[in-house]
């Protein structure tokens, strides 16, 4: 006689292939791509893709304002907006877009592409899209149309 039924191994089976379904799925959801830039003054600036959320350098005696949600709006001269589902919009001259999923699709001159499960397969571009040191002349990319500042 068989120390383990054929429904333990069944049920075994089945146990496994969902455990195997949830870790990929998981898996699926933890990707993240961080996109560093520099502000003007040399501020180094990450925007984590898809989720939209930031980190940022400061120099010594540079100071934080935050608004009255705690969210903070401004690093030293450099200012930060959001929209209204608080996700940053734009960090200095540099704006960010984002899909109807909430996945950030724009860095700057920076463009992402996602697959059906949510992963980024592709990127385009540069944050900035010139060679003249990180200056980009008072213009901005946005939407794929150009502004003056």
């Amino acid at each position: 006689m068989p120390l383990v039924s054929n429904n333990m191994t069944c049920c075994m089976k089945h146990f496994i292939t969902i455990l195997l379904i949830c870790a990929t799925t998981i898996g699926a959801f933890a990707q993240s791509m961080g996109i560093r830039f520099n502000d003007r003054q040399g501020r180094e600036f990450i925007v984590y893709a898809p989720s939209g959320q930031f980190s940022y350098s400061m120099y010594e005696g540079d100071y934080i304002i935050r608004d009255y949600e705690g969210r903070v709006t401004c690093v030293g001269n450099t200012y930060i907006s959001y929209n209204y589902y608080d996700h940053v919009t734009c960090i200095g001259d540099i704006y960010i877009s984002y899909d109807s999923y909430g996945r950030v699709v724009q860095v700057g001159g920076l463009f992402l592409t996602y697959d059906y499960n949510g992963n980024i397969t592709n990127t385009s571009g540069r944050v900035r899209n010139n060679s003249n040191g990180g200056q980009n002349n008072g213009y901005y990319i946005k939407q794929s149309t150009v502004r003056r500042n």
